[in-house]
């Protein structure tokens, strides 16, 4: 009995062990089905009708092909030279080394610290106090200029811009420093940046001694190849004319005026029919009326600011590229000039130009005075005008103003 019940149970362990192995393979079907039914259709297969070889067919076909490559290489290519081209001009531009002479001038900091008192000459007082107001006060006199400059060189051209920033800039030693960096830069433009650009002609020999022509035969040519005020590089040649002619009658003026103080009959007698000669013109006046519309020369300073902008435009920064690197030039002077007047380090210089304080400083100042038309341009902190004309009384000073 023992062994028919031994066989029994070996039996229905067999019964078992198949039922096991028959679920299994149910159940590995089953997950094999699963798999199949989340794998994603194929892709059905190109038509293979003989209407694919149609001539419209192959129309469709070219028609849907330029959606699917690229852009022409060769436009790619040209507006990676162009990106290229405007990256590079703008860290040109942006370069501390550019002779501009920007350290030797310190926007008034260095006559705030003689009159301030100890507690406003830390480096902490420098970050929250003198250079959010410094920043700013230089926004509102300075970028409404730039920006104008920028977007009609034409108004740079004719003086009637660089008129405006010398009216509304009142301190007089700011007026010298704006006047020095922007013939510094006009010089830069005509020696260096003019045959980068490619358009527009050559430079003229710069603001010194080299410099050739006397501004009538460029203003004829200009003329004959049409006007455009719009070319940044056509109004920077004007202007530089004008700034010369500018510079070569205050010459001839300062040369009289020491002949005269020296008792030259020659000189005084040449001024003397100059003189006639003058009033015989401004008789002739009422009977010619139309010597009213002849344009005279008028003195050229070539303030800084507008003369950035146009150099800007004719480089090809865009616009707000122009104005960031305007104000943060503006800013890195001023925190270079208080480094060298030991109020800190370089580190610390380092650390306040890469700081958020400064970065939010810039972007304020230049989303404040983006659409400031340079009638409205002015100083906002009159005390900035008045420590800067303080600095020409300093018992020792290391800077220019």
């Amino acid at each position: 009995m023992n062994a028919s019940s031994s066989s029994n149970d070996d039996e229905s362990q067999e019964e078992l062990q198949n039922e096991i192995a028959e679920l299994e393979d149910r159940l590995r079907k089953a997950k094999q089905r699963l798999l199949e039914s989340k794998a994603p259709p194929p892709p059905p297969p190109p038509p293979l009708s003989p209407s694919a070889s149609s001539p419209l067919h192959r129309h469709r076909h070219q028609l849907q092909i330029p959606h699917s490559l690229p852009h022409n290489p060769h436009q790619q290519q040209q507006q990676q030279q162009q990106q290229q081209k405007q990256h590079h001009n703008l860290l040109l531009l942006s370069d501390s080394a550019l002779p501009l002479g920007s350290f030797a001038f310190s926007s008034g900091f260095e006559s705030y610290r003689a009159h301030a008192r100890a507690s406003r000459s830390t480096p902490r007082s420098f970050e929250v106090g003198f250079l959010p107001l410094s920043v700013a006060s230089f926004a509102a006199t300075s970028l409404p200029f730039m920006l104008a400059g920028y977007r009609d060189p034409g108004s740079l051209a004719s003086g009637v811009l660089d008129d405006a920033c010398d009216a509304a800039t009142i301190c007089a030693v700011a007026r010298r420093a704006s006047v020095a960096q922007g013939r510094a830069l006009l010089g830069v433009w005509e020696k260096s940046f003019v045959g980068a650009v490619g358009a527009g002609g050559g430079g003229g020999g710069g603001m010194g001694r080299g410099g050739g022509g006397d501004g009538v035969t460029d203003e004829r040519g200009d003329e004959e190849e049409g006007q455009d005020d719009d070319d940044p590089v056509r109004a920077l040649k004007q202007f530089a004319a004008l700034v010369r002619l500018s510079s070569s009658n205050s010459s001839a003026a300062v040369a009289a005026a020491t002949a005269r103080r020296r008792g030259a009959a020659a000189a005084a007698a040449a001024a003397a029919a100059d003189l006639r000669r003058d009033n015989d013109e401004d008789e002739d006046e009422d009977e010619d009326e139309d010597e009213d519309d002849i344009p005279h020369p008028q003195a050229a300073s070539a303030h800084f600011a507008p003369l950035f902008g146009v150099v800007a435009r004719a480089l090809g920064i865009p616009a707000p590229q122009a104005a960031y690197v305007f104000v943060l030039g503006y800013v890195r002077a001023l925190t270079s000039a208080a480094m060298r007047a030991g109020v800190f380090g370089p580190f610390q210089a380092q650390r306040i130009l890469a700081g958020d304080r400064a970065r939010g400083l810039v972007a304020a100042a230049i989303a404040r005075e983006w659409d400031t038309p340079f009638e409205r341009a002015g100083q906002t902190a009159p005390a900035l005008d008045l420590w800067a004309g303080r600095h020409e009384v300093l018992y020792s000073k290391i800077f220019n103003s």
